[in-house]
């Protein structure tokens, strides 16, 4: 079964797949942009987390700090250096646990999160060390020298622990990196490869429809010209008549019937007038013939009775003289 479309229709279906092919890119622009955006939001935690766990490293060597520092201090018997070296043990130990909070609330993968978790109890007992040794280096310097290898130890254990969740940050972040350069290279060559398709979809039905409208108007073009040519015998070919071109040569083409039966018509009524004139001219020429006939039978009695009429006057003058010869 045929299906037919007038121009309009072809240009309002040209349209529309336009419009459905716009919609499709930005669909393609949103999903690529989504996957953009996911991938940007896993970096931007990676990183998050990584700052946070260098940060917290940071006040790792730093309780270590103080604690030397409590160490030397309790040697000199500085007052003022005790409140800045407790002070700093409580912003430190804060930072820490803060900072080891906030990656514990970050949307990490499940191995990372595993990790933090095993570090918190070398955490705790690290602090914990450092808030014990540091008053009592600030007031019992042997005993708290006498303490420090075993908050070293705890150090040493925190600190492999610490090296395990940032290594595998870091392979997060790296991963999530990767991750967001494929994404980007996924969306696109998608988006490319939608804007190819559609280019080529809607050039193939654009020469469809120009083919279409201007195939058929190139024949009615041709087919008037022949026309007001003369040339009434040229059929117009026409393969359909679907749409206002096919129209235009079915019109065309019947207005070409319509003139040769009009002018075999015409020809026809000259044939008949021409038979006709020439039937007048054989009458008219017969009849000239009879009035020429009796204009000459005409001029003969008028001869004969001019010749009667001098007979008469003959007769007439010979009985006068007759009269007359009898008188005398």
């Amino acid at each position: 079964m045929r299906v037919s479309f007038t121009i309009k229709q072809k240009l309002f279906g040209y349209g529309f797949l336009g419009l459905m092919f716009c919609g499709v890119i930005a669909a393609s622009g949103y999903w690529g942009s989504a996957r953009l955006s996911s991938a940007l939001h896993d970096v931007v935690v990676t990183s998050s987390a990584l700052r946070n766990h260098m940060e917290a490293d940071m006040m790792h060597d730093a309780l270590r700090a103080d604690v030397l520092s409590a160490l030397k201090a309790g040697q000199e018997d500085a007052e003022k250096e005790r409140q800045d070296i407790m002070s700093g043990l409580a912003e430190h130990a804060a930072v820490f646990r803060g900072n080891i909070a906030k990656n514990q609330g970050l949307p990490l993968n499940s191995e990372i999160k595993q990790a933090i978790e095993k570090i918190l109890p070398a955490l705790d007992a690290y602090i914990k060390g450092a808030e014990m040794i540091i008053p009592l280096a600030l007031n019992d310097h042997v005993a708290a020298t006498a303490q420090y290898p075993e908050f070293l130890q705890a150090f040493k254990v925190l600190e492999d622990a610490m090296g395990d969740v940032s290594d595998l940050i870091e392979t997060s972040a790296r991963q999530s990196q990767d991750a967001g350069e494929g994404q980007s290279v996924v969306a696109r060559n998608v988006i490319v490869a939608v804007l190819v398709i559609a280019f080529l979809a809607l050039s193939a039905v654009s020469l469809l429809i120009i083919r279409g409208i201007l195939h058929p108007l190139r024949r009615a073009v041709e087919a008037a010209h022949t026309v007001a040519a003369g040339d009434l015998t040229a059929d117009v070919d026409i393969t359909h008549a679907d749409d206002e071109a096919g129209q235009l040569l079915l019109a065309l083409k019947d207005m070409s019937g319509e003139l040769r039966t009009l002018i075999r018509r015409v020809a026809d009524a000259t044939t008949q007038l021409a038979s006709a004139a020439e039937e007048m001219s054989t009458v008219t020429e017969e009849t000239s013939q009879g009035i020429r006939q009796q204009q000459s039978e005409t001029e003969q009695v008028a001869t004969a009775m001019n010749e009667m009429s001098a007979t008469v006057q003959d007769v007439a003058r010979n009985a006068a003289a007759a009269a007359q010869a009898a008188h005398q």
